[in-house]
């Protein structure tokens, strides 16, 4: 083996040595801050503040066969009157956002106690926490129990994945969709991971832009599509048998209205950690109307010159190829959050994809900026108190999303130079 070889393998694992002792106690101080959150603000939990509280409702709607009336504030209201009724930071009902499928997933909820009901979805997103390493790996093989173990610590340890459980929201859940889907595209079963990728329409703000950026860069798209597509009929179906034409016409004006009713508690844009929260931050949200548009317009055309630019693929072997499909999966998914019109903090989820599926080649990577960009956004991504901080005395992370472009860069550049891009 050449002296130069040697010398790059020690400096990797001298890379991940260090890495390993400064980042296991962190780790374990801000997985103990989350879990200490949670505990403090156990009583507001329970009460109902929690957005848990409208996905609950929703159940109890369709448990009550009244699916029809899921967007109804009225019927909204009267379902969270039985277990949210203290409530006092919103003067109307916690709208249920989601399309109507969704709600059957917390149908089984529904006939829980809202203690019961909230801790068992909590416990159901821990499983699916500890699984989603093991789920990621799977098709190489090249992580142990350990490993898997200490990324399942690096994701409880995270600000998105705390704000998360401590909202009851189903971002984790999402994570969770993403992560099966890659693993199957992995394996070459496209037409599954397109229809598993369906399954997460239950936030069509962020799957359907990721859909754009992946598929046109992504060398075998037309399984993909066709899974997809499949699922997400059928999804469309069922949505249709639970409100009826009637309800699902009425959905989009529904949903783009509600920033009109900051009454209830929906986040507004200033909060997002995307484009559009940057935009609102900087020149306020009653402005917003002036510039909105155009920027996004200007945003979907550089996801467009980014996506065909990165079209060409690399056909050396089975291994690049692999690395490639990780590589243009997690471009999709920072591009995709940063262009969504709609997100919230806990959105942030997502990105642990790209941590860990490339935050080894890039420790291990020579040194380049690409690998300082990655590592360096990565560290402030993983900063749990920093998060906390501005969350809990503004619930302002709209300066985030700089963290994003940022993100997609470095692995943009990265793969390139490896000539997976190019």
């Amino acid at each position: 083996m050449p002296p130069t070889a040697n010398l790059e393998q020690h400096a990797a694992w001298l890379n991940r040595t260090r890495l390993r002792r400064l980042g296991i106690p962190c780790l374990a101080a801000f997985f103990a801050l989350n879990a200490v959150l949670l505990w403090q603000f156990r009583d507001s939990i329970f009460a109902g503040y929690g957005d848990f509280a409208s996905f609950y409702a929703a159940g109890k709607l369709v448990a009550g066969g009244h699916s029809s009336e899921l967007y109804n504030p009225a019927y909204q209201q009267g379902a969270q009157r039985d277990f949210a009724a203290e409530v006092k930071i919103r003067n109307g009902p916690l709208p249920y956002i989601r399309p109507p499928f969704e709600a059957l997933l917390f149908l089984p909820f529904a006939y829980l106690s809202y203690h019961a009901a909230w801790i068992s979805w909590t416990l159901l997103k821990l499983v699916l926490i500890l699984a989603i390493p093991f789920v990621l790996h799977a098709h190489s093989g090249e992580r142990g129990l350990s490993v898997c173990l200490l990324e399942s610590l690096l994701c409880l340890a995270t600000f998105p994945v705390g704000l998360d459980f401590l909202q009851g929201q189903d971002a984790v859940l999402l994570f969770f969709v993403f992560a099966l889907a890659l693993r199957f595209i992995l394996q070459g079963r496209n037409a599954l991971g397109g229809a598993v990728l369906a399954l997460g329409l239950f936030k069509f703000n962020l799957v359907l832009p990721f859909l754009f950026v992946f598929a046109v860069t992504f060398p075998k798209r037309s399984r993909l599509l066709s899974g997809f597509f499949a699922t997400a009929m059928a999804l469309a179906l069922i949505s249709w048998a639970m409100v009826g034409w009637s309800g699902v016409a009425h959905y989009p004006a529904y949903v783009w209205h509600l920033h009109e009713r900051p009454e209830w508690g929906v986040v507004q844009a200033r909060s997002m950690p995307n484009l559009r929260g940057l935009l609102a931050l900087l020149v306020g949200s009653g402005n917003m109307s002036r510039f909105i548009y155009i920027a996004f317009a200007a945003g979907a055309m550089l996801l467009g010159l980014l996506a065909i630019w990165s079209r060409r693929t690399s056909t050396a072997n089975a291994e690049p190829r692999s690395r490639e499909s990780v590589a243009r999966f997690s471009f999709a998914i920072t591009i995709s959050l940063f262009v969504s019109y709609y997100s919230n903090s806990y959105d942030l989820t997502l990105l642990l994809l790209p941590l860990l599926m490339l935050g080894r080649s890039f420790v291990e990577a020579p040194a380049a900026w690409p690998r300082g960009l990655f590592l360096a956004t990565a560290s402030i991504l993983l900063c749990t108190p920093l998060f906390w901080s501005l969350f809990l005395r503004s619930n302002q992370i709209s300066w985030a999303a700089l963290l994003l472009p940022a993100l997609a860069l470095a692995i943009y550049v990265q793969r390139r130079e490896e000539r997976i891009f190019s």
